[in-house]
């Protein structure tokens, strides 16, 4: 954890939680806060139809219904996510470090400074802006102990996992 080699790690770490854990974080809270929002109920076209189609026409008017909320519930996570600006900033700094460092461009010290800064500032501005999501909730397990639990493992298991995935498949690893 300490030396010369852990500060390449480190920024390998950051990079990969600000592209996925903090957007998979955001989806599932987004698509938790949707669930309840939305009820599932047929519209007067799906009662005509079990109506006259009886008692299968009913479950297929649900399923229908069901998919349709569903796909809505999909829709509205996703616009969230898009107006997220922690989204855009995380893949554009991605694109942009693959740029820099493929064709190595060399910015002025007072520029290469200044991103920097924003960069170590984003980071926490991120943390923050979730940490003000997540505090704005109604109690404080906002979606069950079986849910947190599941979260859990997947932050201290799944999350690593995908972490050493993603690194081995964009070739990230330290010099040593």
């Amino acid at each position: 954890m300490y030396g010369d080699e852990s500060a390449g790690l480190l920024a390998q770490i950051v990079v990969l939680q600000s592209l996925i854990w903090y957007n998979l974080l955001l989806f599932m809270f987004e698509l938790n806060a949707a669930k309840p929002a939305s009820e599932i109920t047929p519209t007067s076209e799906d009662v005509e139809d079990t109506e006259a189609q009886g008692k299968e026409g009913e479950e297929e008017a649900e399923t229908r219904a069901s998919k349709s909320k569903i796909m809505l519930i999909f829709l509205t996570v996703e616009k969230k996510l898009v107006a997220n600006p922690n989204t855009h900033a995380a893949w554009l700094g991605l694109i942009w470090a693959g740029i820099r460092f493929r064709w190595e461009i060399k910015f002025p010290a007072i520029i290469q400074n200044s991103l920097s800064i924003l960069a170590s500032g984003g980071l926490g501005m991120s943390v923050f802006s979730l940490g003000l999501f997540m505090a704005s909730q109604r109690s404080r397990i906002a979606c069950g102990i079986q849910m947190t639990a599941v979260a859990m493992v997947m932050k201290f298991m799944a999350g690593p996992a995908l972490i050493a995935a993603f690194s081995a498949a964009l070739g990230l690893r330290a010099d040593y």
